[in-house]
């Protein structure tokens, strides 16, 4: 056959990737400015640490998959096992901050604090770990970092790193990148592991946009039949070739997981640079307006302080607060539309409830059982002897008409925060949620409110 010059919708999907991997890839320049600063602060620890306590890079930057103008850091202090874990933690804590000297720095926490220093050009976490061989000899959930690098590099090609930076960009274009309890999404060892497997970017899309759950992915064919059954609630497991008893996508929420396989079969089918860009709404506040106009619906906006905890203790806490709360509101008859949560991590928290309508009759029919249950038929007539109806025989069952316990979602709202055990609401968020304030109609749209209540409202595919 005649070649027509048409390029194939392979050739142009090639292509495409081609572009995006040059500008995804960090320059000579750049590489040449990270090793200078690897160098810089590896030495500096050098002569911190301890006899005997090792310094390492690692992270995207040690295994060449990070993107170009993230300039992020992940530099291991490697204790050997006779030091115990509160002499990890303070000793790598005033290392860190020795190493800080003169820039801004921060104390995270993962399982234990380290340090996060900022300078002009980078961000570095020093993090504290014990020196291991192998997964049994695990005792931080970090200390797996080292096995991931020596992994990692031990099967990637340049070409490969070309790929992983796709896949990255590809999903943090699509919201999904990061292993953060904020975001729930792919993190960056579980875009390597996916490129692994599938061997490029194009493959890994070709075969998401045809996954169903639970999907199962288990490179060194170890225990993925077992585990499929030990993580019986995941979306994804895909078992980590250094631990196989690890699900590396144990974070990544089934949201997550279903944008990416949508944003996979679209790409496929219409293949775009714009794909991999990261688009910024604005949302304005007319419009806004003229959205909860048209609705109809009630939203209701909880603001209260935010409580002082790492972005992973307080994201959990405040979608279970959120659940929690849609929870009762629903038991109580309201129907919810949809709800979500935000915080600054700093000052406020907000959680947003649209309801059909915050107000509900006095009144409420409650269905009781068949005449032919003696039993719960004598319980039902008893339990509601002060009925405003009946009860009364129904067909072949029974009713009874009761005066509803809240008639305003708001008055549930109140109830949950002046008992918030009784509802399931963390401990550690209760008192910061009793002093919560309530806003409703275009009071919702207050200082620093917009974007969420925004990106809410206009939520798209």
């Amino acid at each position: 056959m005649k070649a027509t010059g048409i390029p194939t919708r392979e050739a142009e999907m090639e292509g495409i990737c081609a572009r995006v991997i040059k500008k995804a890839t960090p320059s000579a320049e750049e590489k040449k400015e990270e090793k200078k600063i690897e160098r810089e602060i590896v030495e500096k620890l050098k002569a911190l640490v301890p006899a005997g306590v090792e310094v390492e890079l690692m992270g995207s930057v040690a295994k060449n998959t990070n993107l170009k103008g993230a300039m992020d850091f992940d530099v291991f202090i490697l204790f050997p096992k006779n030091y115990s874990r509160k002499e990890l933690a303070d000793v790598g804590l005033e290392v860190g901050r020795k190493a800080a000297k003169g820039h801004k720095l921060e104390v995270g926490y993962a399982e234990h604090p380290y340090t996060r220093v900022y300078t002009k050009k980078a961000k570095i976490d020093v993090v504290p770990a014990y020196k291991i061989a192998n997964a049994t000899e695990v005792e931080t959930a970090v200390d797996r970092s080292q096995l991931h690098a020596e992994y990692i590099k031990g099967k990637f090609t340049e070409k490969t790193c070309g790929e992983v930076r796709l896949l990255k960009k590809f999903m943090k274009a699509h919201e999904v990148y990061g292993a953060e309890l904020k975001v729930e999404g792919f993190s960056g060892y579980l875009c390597e592991l996916l490129v692994l497997y599938y061997g490029s970017f194009l493959n890994a899309l070709k075969a998401a946009s045809e996954w169903k759950t639970p999907v199962v992915i288990d490179i060194e064919k170890s225990r993925g039949v077992e585990l499929a059954g030990k993580f019986r609630s995941a979306p994804i497991i895909v078992v980590d070739p250094v631990d196989e008893n690890r699900n590396v996508a144990a974070v990544t929420s089934e949201t997550n997981l279903a944008k990416f396989i949508f944003a996979a079969r679209r790409f496929l089918e219409n293949p775009s640079e714009q794909a991999f860009e990261t688009k910024t709404v604005e949302h304005s506040k007319k419009r806004i307006e003229k959205n909860i106009a048209k609705r109809g619906t009630e939203i209701i906006l909880l603001q209260f302080e935010c409580l002082k905890a790492v972005p992973d203790v307080l994201w959990p806490q405040l979608r279970k607060m959120l659940k929690q709360i849609e929870r009762h509101l629903e038991l109580a008859d309201f129907r919810v539309i949809g709800s979500d949560c935000w915080t600054d991590e700093k000052k406020e928290c907000l959680l947003l409830f649209e309801l059909e309508s915050a107000t509900l009759p006095s009144a409420k029919k409650i269905k009781g059982p068949a005449v032919w249950h003696a039993g719960d038929l004598k319980s039902f007539v008893l339990k509601h002897a002060n009925a405003l109806t009946g009860p009364w025989i129904d067909k072949l069952g029974t009713s009874a008409v009761e005066k509803r316990k809240h008639t305003t979602a708001r008055g549930v709202i109140k109830e949950i925060a002046d008992y918030p055990k009784l509802y399931g609401i963390p401990e550690a968020m209760s008192k910061k949620f009793k002093a919560h304030k309530l806003y409703t109609g275009k009071s919702i749209l207050r200082k620093g409110t917009t974007a969420f209540v925004g990106k809410y409202l206009h939520k798209t595919m």
